[in-house]
């Protein structure tokens, strides 16, 4: 067995007006591909997804900033070829918005064992950013870790915000929606992965430009052939969402 691993190189969007209908880019579906999802915006709790244009994806975590308004929400999908490189979200609020997707070879199908996240909220600002350990179920086995920070979007400049990835980390990847200074109205979004053989992980920190409050998470992509388990994800240390 081994680790689930990136295909090719993830895309990233951003929508850098207010609005319910943001555009993604995304690779192009292949089939028994795991497509990862991970959608930053500029509004908090009351910011919902409502329809995908032309896929089906499954939601799997969220992470919402209360006091400012910003978060991220991860969903998932078993790809079949079908996928168009683009597609669009609607929100139920009129907010900016921006998204890395990622497509995985060699996971496990999600009818079998879907992927596991764990969120930290509400941070307390800081330069150096960091995500949540993350216990996978069913034991040691060839992960593929997903480290991943959302903060406000004061930054000017994609791609050059986000300086060092955890260590271990590879393939630094960012966007955001921001101005320079304009805190409240933007946000931002970096990730970086590590194939790893555990029974759980615990990233390291990002350092970043500006210190910030944010939320972060930590997701864990099981190999194919991993054994059925229920998915848990947790948004604190001390309390864990059943969610089936």
């Amino acid at each position: 067995m081994a680790s689930p691993a990136v295909v090719g190189t993830p895309t990233e969007s951003s929508t850098t007006t207010d609005g319910t209908a943001h555009t993604i880019a995304r690779p192009a579906g292949v089939a028994g591909q795991l497509s990862i999802v991970l959608f930053a915006h500029d509004s908090g709790t009351d910011l919902n997804v409502t329809a995908f244009s032309e896929e089906t994806y499954t939601q799997f975590f969220r992470a919402d900033r209360l006091a400012g308004g910003w978060g991220v929400i991860g969903f998932y999908r078993w790809e079949d070829a079908t996928e168009d490189t683009s597609f669009t979200i609607t929100t139920d609020d009129s907010e900016k918005s921006c998204t890395i997707v990622y497509s995985i070879s060699g996971a496990a199908n999600p009818a079998t064992q879907v992927p596991e996240a764990t969120t930290a909220e509400n941070v307390a600002a800081t330069t150096t950013p960091t995500s949540p350990s993350i216990t996978p179920t069913g034991g040691s086995k060839d992960y593929l870790f997903i480290s991943g920070v959302n903060q406000d979007g004061e930054e000017a400049n994609d791609d050059t915000w986000a300086t060092a990835a955890p260590a271990n980390y590879g393939a630094l990847r960012q966007t955001t929606t921001g101005t320079a200074g304009i805190a409240g109205t933007n946000t931002d979004l970096v990730t970086a992965e590590r194939a790893l053989t555990a029974a759980s992980e615990d990233p390291g920190t990002f350092t970043v430009a500006q210190s910030i409050g944010y939320n972060a998470f930590t997701i864990a992509i099981h190999p194919a052939g991993a054994a059925a388990a229920s998915l848990v994800y947790r948004r604190d240390p001390m309390r864990a969402l059943i969610v089936r």
